[in-house]
């Protein structure tokens, strides 16, 4: 075979994997919030049950985890969008609390018309599933929440005591960098604090190279916004109790987190116990928040798995 076929060939398989992974878009644009904030979003698929993706945070954007997470639209509907203050999205004239992140979800399931959803948290967006949930009972099918967020502040706090403890030198770096967010060095601190994190949060740093999202693939101005947002959103959450929100909750859930992950396990027994119709997969090959990287095949299978589950029901 010639040196030209074996490059002909790698390029063709390189491009075949990534059609296998990018989903086509179905739609894309801004909504008009009731207020006129307008929010960026994004939609893929056309059939099946309607998936709303909820990014971390709170103060992040849907480009770190949404083009890893496109492989949900193969057998569904799946909208991502920036929330407000993040990423493409505006902040509008009042400070952001997690209210408005709660009726925003609801203005963006009436803008689809969707009577059901089923949310995909991730991180602080599990944790605003919850919140949503808790609100508008009627119009969530079921929950699929990815490594939650703490679900108290006691255990937020706890969190970050004990990623201190195991990672002193990057996590106190990284705490230096969020105080740059706001400023001139935006980008780079925030490239800077991924970096650091994404070596933390893996079991394999190996696979870091695999994961197709990037939170920092906006704008210096953009950073800067979600930065402010999400201090405001985590201001006004105040000493927060989540688990007796979650016991109101019927819907089927699903937790998942990664059994290398560095959170402390308090965080998912207390999540369990929480929820009245839980079912919980722990991933045996990840760390924290990124499942649909390290193990994207198993993350797949599982996914579906439960979304298949909850329409037999």
């Amino acid at each position: 075979m010639t040196h030209y076929r074996i490059i002909q060939l790698i390029f063709l398989f390189s491009f075949f994997s990534i059609q296998l992974n990018s989903q086509p878009v179905t739609g894309e644009g801004f909504i008009a919030m009731p207020d006129g904030t307008q929010l960026f979003y994004k939609k893929f698929g056309t059939k099946g049950d309607t998936l709303i993706m909820l990014h971390g945070g709170p103060g992040q954007n849907m480009y770190g985890i949404g083009p890893d997470l496109e492989i949900l639209a193969r057998n569904n509907i799946l909208i991502m969008y920036d929330q407000r203050g993040c990423g493409n999205s505006e902040a509008g004239k009042d400070t952001v609390t997690f209210t408005h992140h709660v009726n925003d979800l609801e203005a963006i399931r009436k803008y689809f018309k969707v009577a059901q959803m089923v949310l995909v948290g991730q991180s602080w967006g599990a944790m605003l599933s919850v919140l949503y949930t808790s609100a508008y009972p009627g119009h969530v099918k079921a929950l699929f929440l990815i490594s939650p967020g703490p679900p108290t502040r006691k255990l937020f706090d706890e969190r970050f005591r004990s990623f201190l403890k195991r990672d002193s030198i990057g996590q106190a770096r990284v705490a230096q960098l969020r105080s740059q967010l706001t400023g001139e060095n935006a980008l780079s601190a925030c490239n800077e604090i991924f970096a650091i994190n994404d070596r933390f949060y893996f079991a394999d740093t190996a696979a870091i190279k695999r994961k197709r999202g990037d939170y920092c693939s906006v704008t210096k101005e953009a950073v800067r916004k979600q930065a402010i947002s999400g201090l405001s959103t985590l201001r006004s959450l105040g000493n927060y109790d989540l688990g007796p929100l979650g016991a109101q909750i019927n819907q089927p859930v699903l937790l998942t987190e990664g059994a290398k992950s560095p959170v402390p396990p308090a965080e998912m027994e207390y999540w369990s116990r929480s929820f009245p119709n839980c079912s919980v997969y722990i991933f045996p090959k990840s760390g924290h928040g990124y499942p649909f990287v390290e193990e994207p095949d198993r993350f797949l299978n599982v996914a579906l798995k439960f979304l298949s589950g909850i329409n037999q029901n």
